[in-house]
Parts: C-alpha cells; structure tokens; sequence
C-alpha cells in the first residue's frame, strides 16, 4: 500500500503527539508520587535486622516537636506516645535512628548493646497517632489487628498487647504502641536473658 505524501505526514504528527502524550502523563505521574511522599512526610521503610546499627535521621519526631522522649540512663519516658518504661541500663538509645515502620512516628528510640566489643541494634519502640494512621499503613500491608500472625498476647499494665515474630502491637489512649526486642522468644537466635529483659520492660510500662 503506497501513501500520499499528505497521509505520511499526518501518520507522523499523530505519532509525535502519542509519544509526547506518554511522556506527559508518565511526568504528572512521578510528580503526583513524590509530592504524596513530600507533603505527607512519609519515610522509606528501613529493615533493622539483628546485630545491624540503624542509620541516623531517617524516622524523627516531627518538626516542632515539643514533647520530646526523655531518655535517661535506664528510662524511656513519652508524653507523646502516653506511657515511660524501664529497660536495662547498659543499652544506649537513639531517638533519631530509624524504626522498621512506615509513616512519621509521635515517638522512636532504637536501643543497641555491647556484643563482642562491638555495638548492635537489641531492641526498638516507636508509637504513632490512631487518629493519622491505620494499622496497615504504618506495617506497608492492607492487614487489620485480626490479620496480625499473633503468637500470644502478654498483658502490660493493663492492656493486652499482641506478640508476632516481628514485634509487640497494642491500641492505646489513641496510639498504635510498637515494641521489639530482638533475641527474646521467636527470634531465631533467642536466649533466655533477652526474653527476661523484654519480660521486665513489659511490667515497668506506666501509662499517662
């Protein structure tokens, strides 16, 4: 089949304008990805894995924030997240490290300790606000309490906190509550001390 040299003309300036129509839409979709992440300030998902240090300044408290954690030697203590807890003395806390969680948490620490003179991520907390978030956007799923893979639940002050492999979940005072400690039960490298000092930050929580 031979073309005129009108309708070869026409076939390329359709073809231009698809390509460049492409191009456009591909644009306004990139632009509308990152201005979500932007104006929501979510943060990337960071996996700590036992015996990793997490990096700084990925998951903070927001800007402006006025209450603060005060971590003292031995004592976690949020007006933000609604409660304080002990935990051993010898962890060190950082309350700018990044948490395995999506969103912008009220409230972060990850606490490391000495292991063969080197330091190494033993546990972590971090709550954020029910009211902001569900459960599945903070855990990156569509998944509700009930679809949490629940190995027990152990009773905290009061309320009843829901154990899987990967952490401790509870519903308070309008916060999701997160707590891990790595090493204790369900870890595949549990010892008996790590499960003994989650066992005593679960009995010194005091809720506000």
């Amino acid at each position: 089949m031979r073309y005129n040299h009108s309708t070869v003309e026409k076939i390329k300036s359709a073809l231009v304008s698809s390509v460049a129509a492409v191009f456009v839409l591909g644009g306004m979709i990139w632009f509308g990805v990152w201005y979500f992440h932007f104006s929501t300030g979510e943060v990337e998902k960071v996996v700590l894995s036992s015996g990793q240090l997490p990096a700084d300044g990925v998951a903070k408290n927001a800007a402006g924030e006025t209450t603060a954690p005060i971590v003292a030697s031995g004592r976690f203590d949020s007006a933000a997240c609604g409660l304080a807890f002990s935990y051993p003395s010898a962890w060190q806390s950082n309350t700018a490290a990044s948490v395995p969680l999506y969103g912008r948490p009220l409230a972060a620490t990850v606490f490391s300790e000495n292991y063969q003179n080197k330091q190494r991520v033993v546990a972590w907390f971090a709550c954020f606000d029910s009211a902001r978030y569900e459960l599945g956007d903070i855990i990156g799923s569509e998944m509700t309490v009930s679809d949490l893979n629940i190995a027990d639940t152990v009773s905290a002050g009061g309320i009843e906190w829901k154990r899987t492999p990967e952490f401790l979940y509870a519903l308070a005072n309008g916060r999701h509550l997160f707590l891990q400690v790595n090493f204790a039960k369900y870890d595949q490298n549990a010892d008996a001390e790590h499960e003994r000092m989650l066992t005593d930050i679960l009995g010194s929580i005091k809720y506000k």
